[in-house]
């Protein structure tokens, strides 16, 4: 069964921490919540933005009872530029993914 949810409530304050990837960039995530759950959300932003407007459902989503937590990708909100080429490679985004993803475990 296939269920949906409309995610309407807004979260009021972000708390925002580094983690670093393997390439020693340091990637900004954001999180309305306090403590790290093994139930959480990974929200990933396009690549033409920034976290901040997925950080506007992180308050819908705790309400879920699930912790909620967006990254920005290299070159977009609080995350470092880029590489020194300027390029921003989907390997390289698909890499970030999995460092946040182990450090939120």
């Amino acid at each position: 069964m296939l269920r949906c949810v409309l995610l309407i409530a807004c979260s009021s304050s972000a708390l925002e921490f580094r983690v670093p990837a393997r390439d020693g960039y340091k990637l900004s995530v954001i999180t309305s919540k306090t403590t790290k759950t093994d139930d959480a959300v990974l929200l990933l932003h396009g690549r033409t933005w920034s976290s901040g407007p997925v950080w506007q459902t992180t308050g819908a989503i705790d309400t879920l009872g699930r912790a909620a937590y967006g990254m920005d990708f290299r070159g977009f909100g609080r995350t470092q530029k880029r590489a020194a080429d300027g390029l921003l490679r989907p390997s390289t985004c698909v890499n970030d993914v999995c460092d946040v993803l182990a450090d939120l475990r």
